[in-house]
This record gives structure tokens, sequence and C-alpha cells, in this order.
């Protein structure tokens, strides 16, 4: 099994810290869809993924 960058991992941490944040009254949940797509097409540029190692290869489906 690979082995998880850092940039993932603070991505992670970010979408559930906001993904949380509903129970202290602020309504920023669905910000973490969008820092999601973005953590992943900044961690795909930064690890030099190409398409198909990324799981977006769209001829296959």
């Amino acid at each position: 099994m690979k082995k998880i960058g850092t940039l993932p991992l603070i991505g992670l941490a970010v979408m559930a810290v906001l993904s949380f944040a509903n129970f202290s009254g602020s309504s920023i949940a669905g910000l973490a869809v969008i820092v999601g797509i973005i953590f992943f097409f900044v961690a795909k540029k930064l690890e030099k993924q190409t398409a198909r190692a990324s799981g977006l290869d769209f001829r296959s489906i």
C-alpha cells in the first residue's frame, strides 16, 4: 500500500473540520467539497500523475 503524502492529509483534515462546522452553528460545510476538489487537482499536479493514474480516465467509462 502506498504511503499517503502530507498534502492529501492536510486536505482531509481541512475537509473534516469544514464538514463538522455545522455542529457549531456555521453553514460552511459545503466548502468541504470545493476544498476537496482543489486539493485533488493540486496534489495531482504536484505528484505529476497522469489522468489514468489519478482515476480520471474517461475512456474506460
